[in-house]
């Protein structure tokens, strides 16, 4: 997806949208939170790439319900479309894994097809990059870890790979009830690795000989360098390197190209690791040993995780790093973030988006 192909996108900051999902919406509105009379206001840009825009909206007739609405234009290849098995997935997911996201709408537009979901708070690329020298600590890495993990899993069990695992595509929640919860995002490179049969038993696809390349340099396994079918096991490549990067603030092929990533990561898996917890080394070679057919022991990689906490007499209920008493909270203004939060909630009470643009503080 091109500049021109987001150029499509009419929509911007103070538009309003009304009733869009009324045309022919690919899944139903969830009544919690929109139904098909809801208008929407955008509030603010929260992204855009290769998937499409990102915008903050918000329920005009309950200024507290707010949403993530993404958007991609009309008229892109079948091979660019992403939003479409984004949706699929997290259907998929529904009710069966806290770490994903609600769809609360879904559908098209003469110029965009666009999904409104759950409204996250900061991806784990932004809360680190926020610590010094750009570190988690250990206990807060090797929990937001068990956290991923357990997503992971929860996506593998309906029978979809990610393909993208990665820091920035993973958030905090936002509300209270679910700020200490790790979600999982974009969906939109995943792909089917299984089919189930009628008895609920799980037939492996069979691997192509060659795949694309699907994923980002930094984070993919050296099985995707090489052209192979990625498996299970290559999401937890990428959740090793993830990990990796949170506890050391970086990796040493983060600036390379394709090419020399796959010789850096073949020359230093070991090297990587030498000085983490001696868990982690057991969590490489259980890794090394897997290929596409086999089925990763998610509980072995649980427990060496848990081992860590124990070892560092640290609890789940713990702080995280960003949090009031954690090890870098000093580091994260927490007035800021709710003066932010009142700024947005203040908003909708004015009818004029000009006015609202004009509050400063």
């Amino acid at each position: 997806m091109g500049k021109e192909d987001l150029k499509k996108i009419k929509l911007k900051i103070g538009s309003i949208v009304k009733n869009q999902w009324q045309v022919k919406s690919i899944v139903s509105c969830s009544p919690e939170t929109f139904n098909s009379v809801t208008t929407l206001q955008i509030l603010r840009r929260i992204g855009e790439g290769g998937y499409g825009v990102v915008f903050q909206v918000v329920n005009m007739q309950n200024p507290l319900q707010m949403g993530a609405m993404k958007v991609e234009p009309v008229g892109m290849l079948s091979d660019d479309q992403i939003l479409k098995m984004e949706i699929h997935v997290l259907k998929k997911l529904a009710n069966k894994s806290k770490h994903a996201c609600k769809i609360y709408a879904a559908g098209k537009d003469e110029d965009y097809y666009f999904l409104i979901m759950t409204l996250l708070s900061k991806s784990l690329c932004e809360l680190r990059k926020q610590c010094p020298n750009q570190r988690f600590t250990l206990p807060t890495s090797v929990k937001l870890c068990m956290q991923c993990l357990e997503g992971i899993e929860d996506l593998h069990n309906v029978g979809f790979l990610h393909r993208d695992i990665k820091p920035s595509n993973f958030a905090m929640g936002r509300k209270p009830s679910v700020m200490r919860t790790v979600f999982m995002l974009d969906f939109g490179l995943a792909r089917q690795y299984c089919v189930f049969d009628e008895k609920g038993n799980m037939n492996l696809r069979e691997p192509r000989k060659t795949a694309p390349f699907r994923g980002t340099i930094r984070y993919c396994s050296i099985n995707v360098h090489r052209g192979d079918e990625q498996g299970r096991h290559d999401d937890l490549w990428s959740l090793l390197y993830m990990t990796t990067e949170m506890i050391l603030g970086t990796l040493p092929w983060r600036s390379m190209d394709r090419r020399h990533a796959e010789a850096c990561k073949s020359s230093s898996e070991e090297k990587l690791i030498s000085s983490l917890p001696v868990e982690f080394h057991v969590f490489l070679k259980h890794l090394k040993k897997l290929n596409y057919n086999h089925k990763p022991d998610y509980n072995l990689l649980r427990s060496l995780l848990k081992q860590i906490l124990k070892k560092k007499n640290h609890n789940l209920t713990d702080p995280y790093d960003w949090e009031p008493n954690g090890a870098h909270a000093s580091k994260f203004n927490q007035q800021q973030v709710l003066n932010s939060d009142f700024l947005l909630f203040f908003s909708f009470s004015c009818k004029s988006y000009e006015f609202f643009q004009s509050i400063t503080y």
